[in-house]
């Protein structure tokens, strides 16, 4: 009976480490993002300055957006407010790339219209990412940037 139930733990230990999270959401180099006028960007609350910029790990203009995981720049197209999903499948036919999806719940902290005339959202938060079936959620901290509208 011992034998047992030592052979049922080390299985259910077995089966949740290979449940455990197996990709990496890596940090957007220069580049790899965008560059509009108007745009989101989110880091790791935990990023700290290089070069007098926080390191991106998500990067949106309203029509596309980037997220880089395992490496590779996935190309994300929006599907509802901080909701973002792979443009296209990578890869071949019979080995194609994980689809990527990206989900932030994200509040605004600070709001206001700079001298230069850009509205600026100081934004915070969780991103969920989703790939290869795998989900794994970062604590993110961002900034919405856009021209501020003209009063009507």
């Amino acid at each position: 009976m011992k034998v047992a139930i030592a052979i049922l733990a080390a299985a259910a230990t077995a089966f949740a480490a290979s449940a455990a999270t197996t990709f990496t959401v890596d940090d957007l180099s220069p580049g790899d993002g965008i560059t509009a006028d108007c745009y989101v960007v989110l880091w790791r609350s935990s990023a700290k300055l290089r070069n007098g910029i926080r390191p991106t790990v998500l990067e949106s203009d309203g029509e596309r957006a980037y997220v880089k995981v395992d490496g590779e720049v996935y190309p994300l197209r929006p599907v509802g407010q901080y909701i973002y999903e792979s443009v296209t499948l990578r890869g071949d036919g019979a080995n194609p790339a994980p689809t990527v999806r990206v989900a932030a719940n994200l509040k605004t902290s600070r709001h206001d219209v700079n001298d230069e005339g850009l509205e600026i959202r100081d934004l915070k938060g969780g991103m969920k990412v989703t790939y290869g079936g795998q989900t794994q959620t970062i604590q993110v901290l961002g900034e919405y940037a856009c021209p501020a509208t003209a009063a009507e």
